[in-house]
């Protein structure tokens, strides 16, 4: 499996094809990057969404939402199957760093592996999800599956040995 690019790879990824192709992506750079993260398939997909959207739009700035939308019925597979070969206490901490909630340091090894593998990255502010659409991925597997904070909270009791 191909790891997360850097940043500079990833706008190689880009830049040069679409310049290729006459349909500059280089202006949305940023935009591509929060949206699809720096895994390569992913960058791929995004970047694909957003060449379509201006081919078929030619004398319009991108509709993000409507990018995003099409981005996230693509990915959405994609993220589900990632997110089935996580355990319980890596998606636990996704769900918590997604709501802006604190991680136990007991449980900092798991944001190193996730961080590791290019689920999280660091930011001066703390560990953030790797893209806004894996964090809204994140946030409705959670909505879906947990019914909300209640069993964040019988989690995160049951892995310290409390009673909730």
């Amino acid at each position: 499996p191909l790891r997360p690019f850097s940043r500079e790879d990833a706008l190689v990824l880009i830049t040069i094809p679409s310049k290729t192709e006459g349909v500059l992506l280089e202006p949305y750079a940023d935009k591509i990057i929060e949206l699809a993260g720096l895994f390569p398939f992913y960058l791929q997909a995004a970047c694909s969404c957003v060449f379509e959207f201006l081919v078929d739009n030619t004398d319009s700035q991108p509709d993000w939402r409507q990018i995003s939308k099409a981005f996230m019925e693509e990915m959405t597979p994609h993220y589900s199957f990632v997110w089935s070969k996580m355990d319980d206490t890596e998606k636990e901490n996704l769900r918590r760093v997604a709501y802006g909630k604190s991680i136990s340091k007991k449980f900092n090894f798991v944001n190193e592996n996730l961080i590791r593998r290019g689920y999280l990255h660091e930011t001066n502010k703390g560990v953030a999800i790797c893209s806004s659409s894996f964090k809204d991925y994140v946030r409705q597997e959670m909505e879906r599956s947990s019914g909300g904070k209640s069993k964040i909270s019988s989690f995160w009791g049951k892995m310290r040995g409390k009673k909730t």
